[in-house]
């Protein structure tokens, strides 16, 4: 259900967007995303009520200026983001890490972003 609404929320970026792999076949520029982790946070009534997932965000690209502008574009999009996605409840989005990097067998540029996603359930 995440993949899903982090995918509703980055369809406006303009790369095609995959969880988890892209398909070898298609050609770049590329938005991978992935959860990571997930920290519960039980009340005193029994069970968690709301979650913090670790997700990471990974642009791909030719060149260095398009990856920057696809990141720059997602961080705009989900970084404070609030809502609910087809019933996921979403308190909120915040980046907590972001890393560059070159690729030399892919020959292609790389900027892996972090974050926290605290999820009403």
């Amino acid at each position: 259900m995440i993949h899903e609404a982090i995918y509703s929320i980055l369809k406006t970026v303009e790369a095609k967007c995959y969880p988890g792999a892209v398909e070898q076949e298609d050609p770049p520029p590329w938005i991978i995303h992935r959860q990571l982790g997930l920290t519960p946070h039980p009340s005193k009534d029994g069970a968690s009520k709301d979650d913090w997932l670790d997700y990471q965000i990974g642009y791909w690209a030719e060149t260095k200026a398009e990856v920057q502008t696809m990141a720059a574009a997602g961080r705009a999009i989900l970084d404070e983001y609030k809502g609910i996605i087809d019933g996921l409840v979403i308190e909120k989005i915040r980046i907590t890490d972001q890393k560059s990097d070159f690729d030399d067998a892919s020959n292609l540029y790389a900027i892996l972003q972090n974050y926290k996603i605290w999820i009403k359930i």
